[in-house]
């Protein structure tokens, strides 16, 4: 809506028209592929029938320590934007003029504001909020950054200079992640041990991807959001261990380790334990698997 607002603000409706026309072919281009039915389920319905995870203030609080601790900078750009979209510079009239069919500064600026805010009143809301959904307001912010950037070099580079450190400091756990531990590091030589073409089904699929090996399409997202909602179950779990490509099973955590019955199920499905990691933490491969 806020950009919609801003291209009607130009009175330009070809603007208007090619801005619509993007916006669903987007979302076309990102449906069509996996068909409607599945996008309603696996994202409208898988969001709608969450269940909450953390209080409103738990969200907002979440919300403000992942913007300041992973987003620092893009943060520290929107504020200077505003700063730069409140505070007049010389060469302003002179600019407007030459511009007259472009909307004020300080009105593309609240309403981008508008936008930043309101996704993240709709992020608090959320009954299941993940740190990455944040990414959805980084448009808006990047838009505010650009909308009338300060010209001084200098308040820029000291800026920058501040907050590089913290933003570092923050991001360096997901930019350089430390070394696997004991554990980690056996199972994942133990999964690329297997055939080169076969298929691993875990809850931890990150362990599997350090192995070279691939999780069944429908079980990719193992969140304990699927789990709740009865999108994965034992039932769902055996059946994927069934098929063919598939040779063995790990569970590394509480959200397949709960999953009851698990166990005696894959053995009945020809499974068998080969390694345990500690606690809930068991490896089991299919017996007869080329």
């Amino acid at each position: 809506l806020p950009v919609g607002l801003l291209l009607l603000g130009r009175r330009r409706p070809r603007d208007v028209v090619l801005a619509a026309g993007a916006a669903v072919a987007v979302g076309l281009v990102v449906t069509l592929p996996w068909g409607f039915g599945r996008v309603w389920d696996q994202y409208i319905e898988y969001h709608r029938n969450s269940a909450r995870t953390a209080s409103h203030a738990g969200a907002a609080r979440k919300v403000v320590r992942t913007l300041l601790e992973r987003d620092a900078l893009v943060v520290a750009a929107g504020v200077l934007a505003l700063a730069g979209a409140a505070l007049p510079r010389r060469g302003d009239t002179a600019q407007n003029e030459a511009a007259a069919d472009a909307p004020p500064v300080r009105m593309s600026a609240g309403l981008l504001a508008a936008w930043a805010g309101g996704v993240v009143l709709l992020l608090v809301l959320e009954p299941a909020f993940w740190r990455p959904q944040l990414a959805e307001v980084i448009p808006a912010l990047a838009l505010l950054a650009a909308l009338r950037p300060l010209r001084s070099s200098v308040v820029l580079a000291v800026v920058g200079l501040a907050v590089a450190p913290w933003y570092l400091g923050h991001a360096r756990p997901m930019l350089w992640p430390g070394r696997a531990n004991t554990d980690e590091r056996a199972v994942v030589a133990a999964l690329a041990e297997l055939p080169a073409d076969a298929e691993v089904i875990t809850d931890e699929p990150g362990l599997a991807w350090r192995a070279g090996r691939r999780v069944p399409g429908y079980l990719v997202d193992a969140s304990i959001k699927r789990i709740e909602q009865g999108q994965i179950t034992t039932a769902v779990i055996v059946d994927a261990a069934a098929e063919d490509e598939v040779c063995a099973v790990l569970v590394w955590d509480d959200r397949y380790g709960n999953l009851p019955g698990l166990p005696a199920e894959l053995a009945d499905e020809g499974y068998a334990v080969t390694a345990r990691y500690g606690g809930r933490r068991v490896l089991y491969e299919r017996t007869r698997c080329d």
